[in-house]
């Protein structure tokens, strides 16, 4: 095995993670439709009507998450393939 070929691929995966974490850095700090309508609100009502969109966002968000870990689970357990009966 030549050396210089395996010292050269070793920086390889350095900059595959240093533009992962660029591209992640970026959609993370991108504002959503979440953070437009908390500013919308906060822009136009009461403190309490901003605490309201902030969970009711915080709430959809969850429960976006909970119906994803459900299908999950019922797609891996023993109804999904009929082994059940």
């Amino acid at each position: 095995m030549d050396v210089m070929a395996a010292t050269s691929l070793d920086a390889f995966p350095w900059v595959n993670v240093f533009a992962f974490t660029i591209a992640a850095a970026f959609v993370t700090l991108t504002p959503g439709a979440d953070t437009a309508l908390i500013v919308r609100t906060a822009a136009a009502a009461s403190g309490r009507r901003v605490m309201e969109a902030g969970l009711g966002v915080d709430r959809a968000v969850g429960a976006v998450f909970i119906a994803f870990g459900l299908r999950l689970t019922f797609d891996q357990g023993p109804i999904a393939d009929g082994s059940s009966r």
